[in-house]
């Protein structure tokens, strides 16, 4: 391979790096590390959390002085964090970090910590903000590390272009789930519950039943990545390479990347969040057709009067009412309540079925699975790239060190030379 070849491959790796980002799978990005792949992406957010602190603190520090004056040292701070920062690292004093270490990452916990401890002369207050910035970098570093906000964005956009068939799925469920869950609707318990308990534990109940319904979708991923194909075919791996940075040379390396490395414990975690992003939310909005059809069945079928009867109060506080035919409907905090209720029991319903019946497994993970095989299929042909640019490496460092070793005739005449001296 010419150098020429190895410099039209370069361009070709990162773009694919790039793909995998905004597919929510930077893990498949090879030699994935936190200083230049992870923190450096989240450098804007940095900023932003660094000015607000420091806005913050100035303000407080100096209340009386005018919004412009706290401005122009706000800016003078983050442009000396910046030089500074540059300094140490031994780049130039504007240059844009392309990689982000401890020293970088603390100053955006440290400084804001130092502004508020001068600001206030309150050692607590240091500490304080000192803990919540390292605790939001930690946070910062998940999120960014396994593409968590690309990740369920492309859900997001997977779930919205199939809400046709969650909305059949919805329908199809839904006759079984009203002779179930009318037992409950109009059992005057669930109301008075949903009345008089507490809001914190009452929604924490139903974050219990969604944490078992995830817990149910966690266990079906698990025997989901282990039936993964990792497109031994050729010819599926040019298929699904196309459209992709690499399906212009796909077909070159095909017979090559047939048989990739199996994937690394992260990247496989990152591939089943992926699947936990998407099922999560299909199963998100079948549940939300759900609770629209029970709302809107509370607030015709049951009466203010009747709901009354039922909690045992006398007067309840709608969050609004209308006129609907000459008949005035309220809407309650019960009612959302319960609605809330029968719609996280809902959840636990298809998550469960997604893990015992076929077709509902089949309903939500075949789109899904189809979207992983072909991330897979870029993924090995990226990985031959960078084994065709390594190789070109090797042998153009081997051809420079025997081309610096002296051949034997020279050698020889050198050793005369010496000998005669």
């Amino acid at each position: 391979m010419t150098d020429a070849d190895v410099a039209g491959l370069e361009p070709v790796v990162k773009e694919t790096e790039k793909w995998f980002v905004s597919h929510g799978q930077p893990h498949l990005i090879e030699d994935y590390n936190a200083t230049e792949h992870v923190l450096t992406r989240a450098i804007p957010f940095l900023v932003v959390l660094l000015v607000v602190q420091l806005f913050r603190a100035v303000r407080v520090g100096w209340p009386d002085q005018p919004l412009w004056l706290v401005g122009v040292v706000v800016l003078a701070i983050t442009v000396a964090t910046r030089i500074g920062l540059n300094l140490i690292a031994g780049r130039e004093l504007w240059r844009q970090a392309d990689s982000v270490g401890i020293v970088e990452a603390s100053a955006f916990a440290v400084i804001p910590a130092i502004a508020w401890l001068v600001a206030t002369g309150d050692s607590f207050e240091f500490f304080r903000v000192l803990v919540t910035n390292y605790v939001i970098l930690v946070v910062i570093y998940v999120i960014t590390s396994f593409g968590v906000v690309r990740g369920s964005a492309r859900g997001l956009q997977k779930a919205l272009s199939g809400i046709g068939s969650a909305a059949n799925l919805a329908i199809r469920a839904l006759p079984l789930l009203l002779v179930v869950f009318a037992l409950f609707f109009i059992n005057s318990e669930l109301w008075q519950v949903s009345h008089s308990a507490e809001p914190v534990p009452f929604w924490t109940a139903i974050l219990l039943i969604l944490t078992v319904a995830a817990l149910a979708v966690i266990l079906l991923l698990r025997r989901e990545l282990e039936g993964i194909n990792y497109l031994k075919d050729p010819d599926k791996i040019v298929a699904f390479c196309k459209d992709t940075p690499v399906g212009d040379i796909a077909p070159a390396l095909a017979v090559e990347a047939a048989n990739p490395p199996p994937l690394k414990r992260r990247q496989r975690t990152e591939v089943a969040l992926l699947f936990l992003y998407s099922t999560g939310q299909q199963v998100a909005i079948v549940s939300l057709f759900i609770v629209v059809f029970f709302s809107l069945f509370g607030l015709f079928a049951v009466p203010i009067s009747v709901l009354e009867m039922w909690i045992g109060e006398s007067v309840l506080t709608p969050v609004f009412s209308f006129d609907w035919f000459g008949s005035r409907v309220f809407l309650t905090w019960e009612l959302i309540r319960v609605s809330a209720l029968l719609g996280a029991l809902s959840a636990l319903y298809f998550a469960v079925n997604i893990v015992i019946d076929q077709t509902y497994r089949d309903q939500f993970f075949t789109e899904i699975a189809t979207g992983v095989e072909r991330t897979l299929a870029v993924r090995a042909v990226y990985l031959m790239l960078l084994d065709r640019i390594d190789a070109s490496e090797s042998t153009v460092s081997q051809s420079v060190g025997d081309h610096v070793t002296m051949s034997p005739e020279i050698e020889s005449e050198s050793k005369s030379r010496t000998d005669d001296v």
